[in-house]
């Protein structure tokens, strides 16, 4: 008596394979050293971004402010003269 052999299994499409979710989001062979260096960098890198902004922010509001003061006092000359 012959057994046949279970058909093989189907793989699925490329790209569509089971897919895992770990709680780890690093990839694999990054040491722990390596990925709290990361996320000090990471943590690093945001903080400066938002200091960068709030430097710019502040930057176009003196601008804005000096502007208005600069159109205030042309105001004041041409209302001087024409007295």
């Amino acid at each position: 008596m012959q057994t046949e052999d279970p058909p093989p299994e189907e793989l699925p499409p490329e790209g569509q394979g089971p897919k895992t979710v770990s709680a780890d989001p690093r990839d694999l062979g990054v040491s722990d050293e390596a990925w709290a260096r990361l996320q000090l960098d990471k943590q690093a890198t945001a903080a400066r971004d938002k200091y960068y902004y709030e430097l710019l922010t502040r930057h176009a509001e003196l601008e804005a402010e000096h502007a208005r003061k600069q159109e205030e006092d042309e105001q004041r000359l041409r209302q001087e003269q024409q007295r």
